[in-house]
Formats: structure tokens, sequence, C-alpha cells
């Protein structure tokens, strides 16, 4: 790397950097093509976050670049909570929150800020790209199973709140079928469910009633069941069609 943009990144010298361009307009597609050592990866570790900004919007490429460990710079934002950061990239590239590139086992900077309780990150993320919350990691595991894993309360709520309270309420009693006290958690888990729908239907409008109780509390009841019921039916037609087929052909 050039020695100048280093010192410029070291020290936030924003001019230097716009004057380093003037002379070389492919300066900085040259480092991302030749060099290991990424300017803004430099600046974000020295703190300087205008810096940082100004070389995103410059050239955005270069926030999909990783360093030596594997981990782009929407990671190491979200990693270390620098909310600011996060935005201006979600701004460039919605989908760099669902970055993996590196180990086989890599996780999504999403799925870090889960793993890390980043409350206003995972907020953040999902506003501009709510499809993160359905990506699995090697071990098939979601940004909730993630939370609830690592005891990251303030993230479960925040995932929670996005996924729907009766889905996540179903959710968090699967992940946790093997805990201790499983009974007494199931206990609290349904009573939570029939607090939430009883207020729900105290606060909506008299004409509203009705449909409020048939979506808040009926039709979430029986989504799981429904599901069940219709993964048997798919693995009931699969057997049939086997066991049927040569009598087809």
């Amino acid at each position: 790397m050039d020695r100048r943009l280093f010192d410029a990144a070291q020290t936030r010298n924003i001019d230097s950097l716009h004057q380093l361009l003037r002379e070389n307009a492919l300066l900085l597609d040259q480092i991302a093509l030749f060099s290991s050592e990424i300017p803004l990866h430099i600046a974000y570790t020295a703190g300087k976050f205008d810096f940082v900004k100004e070389i995103i919007n410059l050239k955005p490429d270069l926030a999909k670049e990783v360093n030596q460990n594997g981990f782009s710079f929407m990671h190491m934002a979200v990693v270390s909570g620098h909310l600011e950061i996060v935005s201006e990239l979600m701004k460039v590239d919605p989908s760099l929150c669902r970055f993996q590139q590196g180990t086989h086992d890599m996780k999504t900077p999403f799925q870090f800020a889960s793993i890390k309780g980043r409350a206003n990150e995972i907020n953040e993320m999902l506003s501009g790209c709510a499809e993160c919350i359905e990506d699995v990691t090697l071990q098939k595991e979601t940004a909730l199973q993630l939370a609830v894993k690592c005891c990251q309360f303030e993230a479960v709520s925040v995932l929670v709140h996005w996924i729907g309270f009766s889905t996540s309420l179903y959710m968090i009693k699967i992940l946790t079928s093997k805990f201790p006290l499983e009974f007494e958690l199931g206990m609290c888990i349904l009573a939570m469910f029939f607090s939430y729908n009883t207020a729900l239907t105290y606060i909506s409008a008299d004409d509203v009633t009705v449909v409020v109780i048939i979506i808040t509390a009926i039709l979430s009841s029986i989504t799981p069941l429904l599901s069940k019921w219709i993964q048997r039916l798919i693995g009931w037609i699969i057997k049939f069609t086997v066991e049927n087929i040569h009598n087809i052909i």
C-alpha cells in the first residue's frame, strides 16, 4: 500500500485522500487487487470513522474485502457495536449483513449481532434487509437460536418483535425442549400467550374484536399443528409415490 494512503488512514486526513486520488484515480482499485492491507480496515481500527465513511462512499466494493481472519468490514462494525458504521454500510448494500466468506463455518454479520446481543444493530439490519433473519449457520441454527443460546435477551426481544410474538413463543418452546424445568417454562410461555391475546382483545375496538381473536389466538395456535399436518401429508405423498412408482411406469 502507498505509505501516504496508510498515513492518511491513520491520521483521518480526508483532504490527503482526495489529493492521492487526484494523482491516481485507480488507487483504491489497485489496493483492493494487490494489497493485503485494506485502508478501510486500517482507518476503522484506528477509530477514524469519518475517514471510513468517506472511503465507503468512494469505493463501496471495499466493504466486501475481508481481513486475514475472513472478517468483512460489516463483521468488524457489528462485533464492535458501531451502529453509525453499520447504518452507513446498509445504505451502500443491504446484503452486506448476510455476507459470508472465509472459513466454511463463518457466520454472517447478522448472526454475530445476535451472538453479541447488538440490539440496535439487529434492528438496523432487519430494517434494510428483513431476509437476513432467515439465514442459518452450518449447524442449522437461526439468529434467534444463537441469541437464546448466548443468553442475549435484548437481542431475543428484538428478534421476537420482528418474527411475531406467537410464532416466537413457539420457537422458544422448541429451542428449550431439553432444558431443566421444561414443564415450568412451558407453563410460563402459555401464560404469556394468553396474557398477550387477552391484552390485544381488551384494547381493540369493539367492531374488530372478533377479528383480533381469530388472528392472534386461533390462527397462531393452529399454525404449529397445521405445519406438522402439512409435513405429514407431504411425507405420505412421497411414500405413496415411491411405493407406486413401478405400477405407474
